[in-house]
Protein backbone atom coordinates (compact mmCIF):
# COMPACT_ATOMS: atom_id res chain seq x y z
CA UNK A 1 0.00 0.00 0.00
CA UNK A 2 1.58 3.07 -1.01
CA UNK A 3 2.33 5.88 1.79
CA UNK A 4 -0.09 8.42 0.47
CA UNK A 5 -2.84 5.77 0.78
CA UNK A 6 -6.34 6.97 2.14
CA UNK A 7 -6.72 6.04 5.44
CA UNK A 8 -9.32 3.43 4.57
CA UNK A 9 -7.82 1.74 2.54
CA UNK A 10 -4.98 1.26 5.44
CA UNK A 11 -7.41 0.39 7.31
CA UNK A 12 -8.85 -2.09 4.69
CA UNK A 13 -5.42 -4.12 3.78
CA UNK A 14 -4.69 -4.44 7.65
CA UNK A 15 -8.13 -5.47 9.05
CA UNK A 16 -10.19 -7.13 6.25
CA UNK A 17 -8.17 -8.11 2.92
CA UNK A 18 -6.69 -11.73 3.43
CA UNK A 19 -3.16 -12.38 1.13
CA UNK A 20 -3.90 -11.86 -2.83
CA UNK A 21 -6.67 -9.40 -2.06
CA UNK A 22 -5.90 -6.25 -3.82
CA UNK A 23 -9.03 -4.30 -3.43
CA UNK A 24 -12.48 -4.14 -1.96
CA UNK A 25 -14.02 -6.33 -5.00
CA UNK A 26 -11.68 -9.34 -3.95
CA UNK A 27 -12.92 -9.04 -0.76
CA UNK A 28 -16.22 -9.01 -1.29
CA UNK A 29 -16.16 -11.96 -4.06
CA UNK A 30 -14.36 -14.17 -1.57
CA UNK A 31 -17.10 -13.35 1.59
CA UNK A 32 -19.77 -13.30 -0.94
CA UNK A 33 -18.99 -17.26 -2.51
CA UNK A 34 -17.82 -18.15 0.93
CA UNK A 35 -21.87 -17.33 2.55
CA UNK A 36 -23.16 -18.99 -0.31
CA UNK A 37 -21.58 -22.77 0.58
CA UNK A 38 -24.82 -23.33 2.38
CA UNK A 39 -26.83 -23.17 -0.08
CA UNK A 40 -28.19 -25.66 -2.49
CA UNK A 41 -25.68 -26.94 -4.74
CA UNK A 42 -26.99 -25.70 -7.55
CA UNK A 43 -28.47 -22.54 -6.07
CA UNK A 44 -24.88 -21.17 -4.63
CA UNK A 45 -23.63 -19.17 -7.81
CA UNK A 46 -27.01 -17.44 -8.19
CA UNK A 47 -26.88 -16.49 -4.34
CA UNK A 48 -22.86 -15.60 -4.58
CA UNK A 49 -23.41 -13.06 -7.12
CA UNK A 50 -26.88 -11.89 -5.00
CA UNK A 51 -24.08 -11.69 -2.08
CA UNK A 52 -21.74 -9.70 -4.29
CA UNK A 53 -24.28 -7.36 -5.86
CA UNK A 54 -25.69 -6.35 -2.40
CA UNK A 55 -22.47 -5.58 -1.61
CA UNK A 56 -21.89 -3.39 -4.36
CA UNK A 57 -25.36 -1.25 -3.64
CA UNK A 58 -23.78 -0.48 -0.15
CA UNK A 59 -24.59 -3.55 2.32
CA UNK A 60 -21.55 -4.91 4.26
CA UNK A 61 -20.80 -8.11 6.86
CA UNK A 62 -19.92 -6.46 10.35
CA UNK A 63 -15.66 -6.73 10.70
CA UNK A 64 -15.13 -10.81 11.53
CA UNK A 65 -17.73 -11.51 8.88
CA UNK A 66 -15.60 -9.59 5.97
CA UNK A 67 -12.46 -10.68 7.56
CA UNK A 68 -12.89 -14.09 8.16
CA UNK A 69 -15.70 -15.13 5.62
CA UNK A 70 -13.82 -18.06 3.38
CA UNK A 71 -10.86 -17.41 4.89
CA UNK A 72 -9.75 -21.33 5.94
CA UNK A 73 -8.90 -20.96 9.41
CA UNK A 74 -10.23 -21.10 12.82
CA UNK A 75 -11.80 -17.59 13.77
CA UNK A 76 -15.10 -16.70 14.01
CA UNK A 77 -17.40 -14.51 11.65
CA UNK A 78 -19.30 -13.26 14.84
CA UNK A 79 -17.69 -9.99 16.06
CA UNK A 80 -19.04 -10.39 20.13
CA UNK A 81 -20.92 -12.40 22.54
CA UNK A 82 -22.60 -12.49 25.55
CA UNK A 83 -21.31 -15.20 28.71
CA UNK A 84 -21.76 -16.07 32.04
CA UNK A 85 -18.63 -14.12 33.99
CA UNK A 86 -19.16 -16.86 36.96
CA UNK A 87 -20.13 -20.55 37.53
CA UNK A 88 -22.63 -21.44 39.67
CA UNK A 89 -23.61 -25.14 39.85
CA UNK A 90 -26.46 -26.04 41.92
CA UNK A 91 -25.29 -27.19 45.12
CA UNK A 92 -21.95 -26.16 44.62
CA UNK A 93 -19.44 -22.93 44.70
CA UNK A 94 -19.40 -20.26 42.40
CA UNK A 95 -16.54 -20.24 40.44
CA UNK A 96 -14.32 -17.87 37.97
CA UNK A 97 -12.28 -20.59 36.91
CA UNK A 98 -14.46 -22.52 34.48
CA UNK A 99 -16.55 -19.35 32.94
CA UNK A 100 -12.71 -17.82 32.33
CA UNK A 101 -11.18 -20.86 30.50
CA UNK A 102 -14.54 -20.22 28.17
CA UNK A 103 -14.14 -16.75 27.03
CA UNK A 104 -10.95 -17.27 26.66
CA UNK A 105 -11.68 -19.69 24.04
CA UNK A 106 -14.00 -17.45 22.65
CA UNK A 107 -11.27 -14.09 22.61
CA UNK A 108 -8.57 -16.31 20.91
CA UNK A 109 -11.06 -16.54 18.31
CA UNK A 110 -11.61 -13.45 17.98
CA UNK A 111 -14.49 -12.67 19.22
CA UNK A 112 -15.38 -9.75 22.27
CA UNK A 113 -17.54 -10.78 25.51
CA UNK A 114 -19.49 -8.67 27.73
CA UNK A 115 -20.28 -10.31 30.79
CA UNK A 116 -22.84 -9.81 33.94
CA UNK A 117 -20.38 -9.62 36.81
CA UNK A 118 -23.46 -9.21 39.52
CA UNK A 119 -23.93 -12.70 40.15
CA UNK A 120 -20.13 -12.95 41.45
CA UNK A 121 -19.91 -12.76 45.64
CA UNK A 122 -19.20 -9.33 46.93
CA UNK A 123 -15.32 -9.10 48.36
CA UNK A 124 -17.41 -8.08 51.76
CA UNK A 125 -18.53 -12.05 51.51
CA UNK A 126 -14.49 -12.91 51.82
CA UNK A 127 -14.31 -13.68 48.37
CA UNK A 128 -12.00 -11.45 46.07
CA UNK A 129 -15.30 -9.92 45.03
CA UNK A 130 -15.69 -8.71 41.60
CA UNK A 131 -13.27 -6.20 40.82
CA UNK A 132 -10.70 -9.32 41.44
CA UNK A 133 -12.64 -10.91 38.77
CA UNK A 134 -12.97 -8.73 36.51
CA UNK A 135 -8.66 -8.42 37.26
CA UNK A 136 -8.46 -12.36 36.10
CA UNK A 137 -10.17 -11.55 32.78
CA UNK A 138 -8.29 -8.39 31.92
CA UNK A 139 -5.11 -10.09 32.20
CA UNK A 140 -5.98 -12.94 30.46
CA UNK A 141 -7.05 -10.75 27.84
CA UNK A 142 -4.28 -8.74 27.26
CA UNK A 143 -1.78 -12.18 27.61
CA UNK A 144 -3.43 -13.29 24.20
CA UNK A 145 -2.81 -10.03 22.60
CA UNK A 146 0.50 -10.03 23.84
CA UNK A 147 1.18 -13.48 22.08
CA UNK A 148 0.64 -11.38 19.06
CA UNK A 149 -3.49 -11.99 18.39
CA UNK A 150 -6.01 -9.28 17.69
CA UNK A 151 -6.59 -7.19 20.81
CA UNK A 152 -9.38 -8.26 22.83
CA UNK A 153 -12.72 -6.17 23.90
CA UNK A 154 -14.41 -6.64 26.91
CA UNK A 155 -17.57 -5.76 28.86
CA UNK A 156 -18.52 -5.85 32.47
CA UNK A 157 -21.66 -5.03 33.71
CA UNK A 158 -22.54 -4.62 37.28
CA UNK A 159 -26.01 -4.44 38.64
CA UNK A 160 -27.03 -1.04 40.97
CA UNK A 161 -27.78 -2.94 43.59
CA UNK A 162 -24.21 -4.97 43.92
CA UNK A 163 -22.29 -4.47 47.05
CA UNK A 164 -18.98 -3.61 44.78
CA UNK A 165 -20.29 -1.22 43.03
CA UNK A 166 -18.54 1.21 44.69
CA UNK A 167 -15.34 0.00 43.99
CA UNK A 168 -16.40 -1.17 40.75
CA UNK A 169 -17.15 2.67 40.00
CA UNK A 170 -13.48 3.80 41.76
CA UNK A 171 -11.45 1.44 39.74
CA UNK A 172 -10.95 3.13 36.19
CA UNK A 173 -9.79 6.25 37.81
CA UNK A 174 -7.07 7.51 35.49
CA UNK A 175 -8.54 4.70 32.81
CA UNK A 176 -5.30 2.94 33.66
CA UNK A 177 -6.89 -0.46 34.95
CA UNK A 178 -8.89 -3.37 32.87
CA UNK A 179 -7.80 -1.33 29.43
CA UNK A 180 -9.53 -4.44 27.61
CA UNK A 181 -12.49 -3.69 29.23
CA UNK A 182 -15.69 -1.10 28.84
CA UNK A 183 -18.24 -0.48 32.48
CA UNK A 184 -21.55 -0.55 32.61
CA UNK A 185 -23.99 -0.38 35.19
CA UNK A 186 -27.23 -1.83 35.28
CA UNK A 187 -29.72 0.64 36.12
CA UNK A 188 -32.96 -0.91 37.54
CA UNK A 189 -36.90 1.48 37.72
CA UNK A 190 -37.02 0.67 40.85
CA UNK A 191 -32.86 2.31 41.48
CA UNK A 192 -34.14 5.74 39.53
CA UNK A 193 -37.62 5.84 41.38
CA UNK A 194 -35.31 6.13 44.82
CA UNK A 195 -33.19 8.52 42.88
CA UNK A 196 -36.08 10.46 41.92
CA UNK A 197 -37.48 10.46 45.55
CA UNK A 198 -34.51 11.05 47.27
CA UNK A 199 -34.94 7.56 48.91
CA UNK A 200 -32.61 5.25 50.87
CA UNK A 201 -30.87 2.74 48.51
CA UNK A 202 -29.66 -1.13 49.55
CA UNK A 203 -26.21 -2.92 48.24
CA UNK A 204 -27.36 -6.75 48.81
CA UNK A 205 -26.39 -10.28 47.20
CA UNK A 206 -27.35 -13.19 47.63
CA UNK A 207 -23.80 -14.68 49.13
CA UNK A 208 -23.75 -13.81 52.92
CA UNK A 209 -21.44 -11.39 54.27
CA UNK A 210 -18.33 -12.79 56.21
CA UNK A 211 -18.66 -12.49 59.71
CA UNK A 212 -15.90 -10.01 59.96
CA UNK A 213 -17.00 -7.87 57.15
CA UNK A 214 -20.57 -7.64 58.87
CA UNK A 215 -21.37 -3.47 59.24
CA UNK A 216 -24.20 -2.41 61.64
CA UNK A 217 -26.57 -2.27 58.31
CA UNK A 218 -26.48 -5.96 57.55
CA UNK A 219 -29.58 -8.11 57.40
CA UNK A 220 -31.34 -11.01 55.90
CA UNK A 221 -33.94 -9.77 53.53
CA UNK A 222 -37.37 -11.62 53.61
CA UNK A 223 -36.11 -12.59 49.53
CA UNK A 224 -33.16 -14.58 50.98
CA UNK A 225 -30.71 -12.06 50.02
CA UNK A 226 -28.38 -9.65 52.36
CA UNK A 227 -28.21 -6.34 53.10
CA UNK A 228 -24.48 -5.09 53.11
CA UNK A 229 -25.01 -1.31 53.34
CA UNK A 230 -27.63 1.37 53.16
CA UNK A 231 -26.97 4.64 51.51
CA UNK A 232 -29.02 7.81 49.75
CA UNK A 233 -29.76 6.34 46.44
CA UNK A 234 -28.84 10.00 45.32
CA UNK A 235 -25.01 9.62 46.57
CA UNK A 236 -24.49 6.28 44.18
CA UNK A 237 -26.28 8.03 41.06
CA UNK A 238 -24.20 11.25 42.10
CA UNK A 239 -20.91 8.55 42.47
CA UNK A 240 -21.75 7.08 38.70
CA UNK A 241 -22.36 10.55 37.16
CA UNK A 242 -18.95 11.82 38.25
CA UNK A 243 -17.18 8.85 37.29
CA UNK A 244 -18.88 9.19 33.89
CA UNK A 245 -17.05 12.45 33.63
CA UNK A 246 -14.65 12.50 34.97
CA UNK A 247 -12.92 9.14 33.22
CA UNK A 248 -15.58 8.37 30.43
CA UNK A 249 -16.52 4.83 32.68
CA UNK A 250 -19.33 3.64 32.97
CA UNK A 251 -22.36 3.76 30.56
CA UNK A 252 -25.91 2.93 32.24
CA UNK A 253 -28.04 0.16 30.72
CA UNK A 254 -31.77 0.93 31.96
CA UNK A 255 -32.22 -2.83 32.40
CA UNK A 256 -36.05 -2.86 33.09
CA UNK A 257 -36.65 -1.09 29.38
CA UNK A 258 -34.29 -3.41 27.91
CA UNK A 259 -36.32 -5.94 28.96
CA UNK A 260 -39.68 -4.94 28.39
CA UNK A 261 -38.91 -4.03 24.82
CA UNK A 262 -37.41 -7.47 23.68
CA UNK A 263 -40.14 -9.51 21.78
CA UNK A 264 -38.34 -12.84 23.36
CA UNK A 265 -38.36 -11.21 27.04
CA UNK A 266 -41.13 -14.64 27.83
CA UNK A 267 -38.32 -16.89 27.14
CA UNK A 268 -34.95 -15.02 28.22
CA UNK A 269 -33.60 -11.68 30.27
CA UNK A 270 -31.36 -9.58 29.22
CA UNK A 271 -28.26 -8.94 31.42
CA UNK A 272 -25.38 -7.33 29.62
CA UNK A 273 -24.41 -6.15 25.95
CA UNK A 274 -21.46 -6.75 23.89
CA UNK A 275 -18.36 -4.25 24.28
CA UNK A 276 -19.33 -1.94 22.24
CA UNK A 277 -22.83 -1.66 23.75
CA UNK A 278 -25.47 -1.40 21.12
CA UNK A 279 -26.79 -5.22 21.47
CA UNK A 280 -28.06 -6.33 24.63
CA UNK A 281 -27.57 -10.53 24.64
CA UNK A 282 -28.57 -13.20 26.59
CA UNK A 283 -26.16 -15.79 27.97
CA UNK A 284 -24.34 -17.00 25.08
CA UNK A 285 -25.65 -15.24 22.49
CA UNK A 286 -24.10 -13.30 19.66
CA UNK A 287 -23.87 -10.04 17.10
CA UNK A 288 -23.98 -11.18 13.95
CA UNK A 289 -24.72 -7.59 12.37
CA UNK A 290 -24.21 -6.23 8.68
CA UNK A 291 -25.48 -2.40 7.64
CA UNK A 292 -26.49 -1.59 5.02
CA UNK A 293 -25.27 2.60 3.60
CA UNK A 294 -29.02 4.25 3.27
CA UNK A 295 -27.97 7.45 0.96
CA UNK A 296 -27.47 5.08 -1.66
CA UNK A 297 -31.16 5.11 -2.03
CA UNK A 298 -31.74 8.85 -2.54
CA UNK A 299 -32.91 10.13 -5.28
CA UNK A 300 -31.85 12.78 -6.87
CA UNK A 301 -29.57 13.98 -3.85
CA UNK A 302 -29.97 17.53 -3.11
CA UNK A 303 -32.67 18.09 -5.20
CA UNK A 304 -30.35 17.95 -8.75
CA UNK A 305 -32.09 16.96 -11.07
CA UNK A 306 -35.36 16.22 -9.48
CA UNK A 307 -37.24 16.45 -6.16
CA UNK A 308 -35.11 14.64 -3.44
CA UNK A 309 -36.70 11.38 -2.72
CA UNK A 310 -36.08 7.86 -1.26
CA UNK A 311 -36.65 4.87 -2.20
CA UNK A 312 -37.69 2.34 -0.03
CA UNK A 313 -38.61 -0.01 -2.79
CA UNK A 314 -35.16 -0.73 -3.52
CA UNK A 315 -34.04 -0.39 0.35
CA UNK A 316 -36.39 -3.51 0.87
CA UNK A 317 -35.14 -5.70 -1.69
CA UNK A 318 -31.91 -5.23 -0.20
CA UNK A 319 -32.74 -5.75 3.63
CA UNK A 320 -33.72 -9.08 1.87
CA UNK A 321 -30.57 -9.88 0.52
CA UNK A 322 -28.41 -8.89 3.76
CA UNK A 323 -30.90 -11.21 5.98
CA UNK A 324 -30.15 -13.97 3.89
CA UNK A 325 -26.58 -13.73 4.22
CA UNK A 326 -26.62 -13.22 7.86
CA UNK A 327 -28.57 -15.80 8.37
CA UNK A 328 -26.19 -18.05 6.41
CA UNK A 329 -23.56 -16.60 8.93
CA UNK A 330 -25.48 -18.72 12.14
CA UNK A 331 -25.01 -21.96 9.59
CA UNK A 332 -21.36 -21.31 8.67
CA UNK A 333 -18.93 -19.54 11.20
CA UNK A 334 -16.93 -21.33 13.74
CA UNK A 335 -18.50 -21.02 16.82
CA UNK A 336 -15.99 -21.02 19.96
CA UNK A 337 -18.68 -22.91 22.39
CA UNK A 338 -21.61 -25.20 21.64
CA UNK A 339 -23.60 -23.29 23.91
CA UNK A 340 -23.26 -20.36 21.66
CA UNK A 341 -24.46 -22.15 18.25
CA UNK A 342 -27.24 -23.81 20.09
CA UNK A 343 -28.85 -20.49 21.10
CA UNK A 344 -28.18 -18.60 17.83
CA UNK A 345 -29.61 -21.30 16.18
CA UNK A 346 -32.15 -21.55 18.49
CA UNK A 347 -33.45 -18.04 17.78
CA UNK A 348 -31.44 -17.12 14.63
CA UNK A 349 -30.76 -13.43 16.39
CA UNK A 350 -29.33 -11.45 13.39
CA UNK A 351 -29.10 -7.21 13.10
CA UNK A 352 -29.37 -5.09 9.70
CA UNK A 353 -28.01 -2.15 10.57
CA UNK A 354 -28.43 1.47 8.89
CA UNK A 355 -25.31 3.37 8.08
CA UNK A 356 -25.02 6.81 6.36
CA UNK A 357 -27.88 8.25 8.30
CA UNK A 358 -26.84 11.58 8.55
CA UNK A 359 -25.61 11.92 4.98
CA UNK A 360 -28.39 10.57 3.95
CA UNK A 361 -31.13 13.30 5.31
CA UNK A 362 -28.90 15.77 4.23
CA UNK A 363 -29.09 14.69 0.59
CA UNK A 364 -32.95 14.64 1.32
CA UNK A 365 -32.61 18.33 2.46
CA UNK A 366 -33.98 17.80 5.81
CA UNK A 367 -33.02 18.87 9.26
CA UNK A 368 -32.74 16.43 12.18
CA UNK A 369 -35.99 17.96 13.94
CA UNK A 370 -38.37 16.81 10.71
CA UNK A 371 -36.41 14.24 9.32
CA UNK A 372 -38.17 11.41 11.26
CA UNK A 373 -42.07 12.26 10.78
CA UNK A 374 -41.34 12.80 7.18
CA UNK A 375 -39.59 9.41 6.81
CA UNK A 376 -42.49 7.44 8.67
CA UNK A 377 -44.99 9.15 6.44
CA UNK A 378 -43.13 8.24 3.32
CA UNK A 379 -42.73 4.42 3.92
CA UNK A 380 -46.48 4.53 4.93
CA UNK A 381 -46.90 5.50 1.29
CA UNK A 382 -44.73 3.62 0.03
CA UNK A 383 -46.84 0.61 1.79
Amino acid sequence: MPPSADISDLVFADRYARPGEATRLDTYRRVATALARCEAAPDRARHAARFFDNFLAGAIGAGRIMANAGAGDDATMVNCFVQPAIDTAPGGPASVDAALARAVRTLRMGGGVGYDFTPVPPAGSGTGGVCAAIDRYDQACQALAASGRRRGAQMAVLACDHPDLPAFLRAKAGRRRWPTFNLSVALSDRFLRAVEHDASWDLRHACPPAAGALSPQAARDSDGCWRYTRLPARQLWEWITSAAWRDAEPGVLFIDTINALNPLRGSEWLAATNPCGEQPLPAYGSCVLGPIHISRFVRHPFGVGGPAGFDFSALARRVRIQVRLLDNVLELTHWPLPEQAAEARAKRRIGVGLSGLADTLLMLGLDYGEAPARACAAARAAG
